[in-house]
């Protein structure tokens, strides 16, 4: 019997040693840590875009040395979620990623920059959220991107994102004036706020471009006509409007729409892009709620309208 007992302890000593030699060597600790804030808007960006800002601190007693795949935040994954579910990641985006890790990218994978001990780097990272909601964004990056067996994934705290609902709402009808088709739409603006909207006139919104608008025809994206143009008229309105000496104004340069209280506009689809093939176009409309001053602009979209053309 004590022999018995003696080889089955000699066995299971071995086992234990064999299994772990079998085991994956510790991945390094990471050399780095991250740190999410949220960054300054200015006046020339577009009310939905967030600015994020990454810092990444080297821990480490080594120098890091970022390769141009990392440049401008290039191996950070930003993680979104919107309204308590996760955001999931599009297969470009995905795509994307992996030719970023393999060091697929625009120069190689170069050294671009140093890092020293204790020394932080700033990366700026940005996301659209073009709904009213709260977004969660989390800041991950790989310890050795392209090396699952070796990596580690660091995470950066959690910052939240509260966009409120814009005080106007906008709703896309058809139009028959000029006949069947997308020559001209409806654009209904609704003020759903308890307080009074003060908006430009809006002759320069419609004949100037305030309204961006969106067509897909079988699910495509068109492409306008003359973006440059509908971009420089644009500016030159801008610039107009805050000399106060906009030729389109119709009346006063300022309006108020109340409460509840709602005004009709119309737009020609057709001087923006070629909607003349037959088929089913779908329509959206878009603008910001303070064009000029977009630090404390909103972003409103419409409804989308379906429209066939026989």
């Amino acid at each position: 019997m004590k022999k018995q007992m003696k080889h089955f302890f000699v066995v299971l000593i071995a086992v234990q040693v064999a299994a772990l030699c079998a085991q994956t060597p510790e991945k390094p600790a990471p050399g780095f840590t991250l740190t999410l804030s949220e960054g300054r808007r200015d006046g020339t960006m577009v009310p939905y875009q967030q600015v994020l800002i990454v810092r990444l601190t080297n821990i480490s007693n080594e120098v890091m040395h970022r390769t141009v795949c990392d440049s401008f935040g290039g191996m950070y994954n930003l993680e979104v979620v919107y309204n308590g579910v996760p955001v999931k990641k599009t297969a470009t985006e995905q795509e994307y990623r992996k030719r970023l890790e393999a060091g697929d990218c625009l120069g190689g994978s170069a050294i671009a920059e140093h890092t020293l001990p204790g020394e932080d780097r700033l990366d700026t990272l940005y996301y659209n959220t073009v709904q009213p909601g709260k977004y969660e964004f989390t800041a991950t990056k790989e310890t050795a991107p392209g090396e699952p067996e070796k990596s580690t994934t660091v995470r950066s705290n959690t910052i939240s994102i509260i966009v409120p609902e814009p005080p106007i709402k906008l709703t896309l009808s058809e139009n028959h004036d000029l006949g069947a088709g997308l020559d001209r739409v409806n654009v209904t603006e609704t003020n759903i706020s308890d307080t009074d909207f003060i908006d430009e006139d809006h002759g320069c919104i419609r004949e100037l471009g305030w309204f961006s608008v969106e067509v897909f025809y079988k699910g495509v994206q068109l492409v306008e006509k003359d973006t440059e143009a509908r971009s420089r008229r644009r500016n030159e309105t801008i610039d107009l409007m805050n000399q106060r000496s906009a030729p389109c104004a119709t009346g006063p340069l300022e309006i108020v729409l109340k409460p509840g209280k709602s005004r009709k506009l119309w737009l020609e689809v057709s001087d923006i892009y070629d909607v003349t093939k037959p088929g089913s176009y779908e329509v959206y409309v878009s603008r910001e709620t303070n064009p000029i001053g977009r630090v404390k602009s909103e972003y409103v979209r419409s409804n989308a309208l379906t429209i066939v053309v026989p």
